[in-house]
């Protein structure tokens, strides 16, 4: 009797064994496609916010942007005030030479500098007039 009762609790031990590692087993693959669907979200996130929108208002130009006075340009993340002026640039060639005589204004702020924009940013072109 002694070796059936051996044999039995042995049979116990593995079936016990073998539903830990299952189970164990299920739950790393469940955490893992978790993880896995999180990841995916994530970057989905990230291409859906890849592109920014960004207004430009041309105050005092209608004559030189054919009466646009206003306009949203989009680019690739991340885009710089620099990338903006080129654009501009590109797509007005009459202002290749006046962006570095402007006021340039980004969110009501007036810039010298290159700063990143983020999406819906607005950046305003003012001419200076000499004399005030």
């Amino acid at each position: 009797m002694d070796k059936k009762l051996i044999s039995e609790n042995r049979l116990t031990r593995r079936t016990a064994l073998k539903s830990i590692l299952l189970i164990s087993g299920g739950l790393c693959v469940a955490a893992l496609g978790v993880r896995g669907f999180i990841s995916t979200s994530e970057k989905q996130s990230r291409t859906q916010s890849s592109s920014i929108t960004i207004k430009v208002v041309y105050l005092g130009m209608s004559s030189q942007t054919g009466g646009i006075k206003q306009e949203y340009l989009t680019f690739a993340s991340p885009v710089y005030l620099n990338d903006v002026l080129a654009q501009v640039k590109e797509k007005h060639s009459n202002f290749a030479l006046m962006i570095s005589r402007m006021q340039v204004v980004v969110n009501g702020v007036p810039t010298r500098d290159n700063p990143k924009l983020s999406d819906n940013a607005e950046v305003d072109l003012i001419p200076v007039y000499p004399g005030g």
